[in-house]
């Protein structure tokens, strides 16, 4: 089980700051969430099978086609700035 000390020092290690009654609250939280952790270590899962289908949801593909590009002057119409014929970004990064 977690307790109180653990808690302070897991936020020391990730460099937050708790307060007290947060502290309380979480080692309440994480102690629940470990207790249901234990339950599931507890089923007997030896001979229920891998799912590899969780969801009814599957991915349906299409065939590729080649279809003709914008082109450079329709891409490049609404750009705020540009130059020749490259997009033109205001500098991010130091020299």
């Amino acid at each position: 089980m977690i307790n109180t000390k653990e808690i302070e020092y897991i936020a020391q290690l990730t460099n937050l700051e708790i307060d007290e009654a947060d502290i309380q609250e979480l080692t309440g939280q994480i102690k629940i969430i470990l207790e249901y952790i234990n339950i599931l270590g507890e089923i007997e899962a030896n001979n229920i099978s891998a799912s590899t289908l969780t969801s009814l949801v599957r991915n349906v593909f299409r065939e590729d086609e080649l279809k003709s590009s914008m082109g450079r002057e329709k891409a490049l119409a609404n750009a705020p700035e540009r130059e020749e014929d490259l997009f033109k970004v205001p500098k991010i990064m130091g020299e």
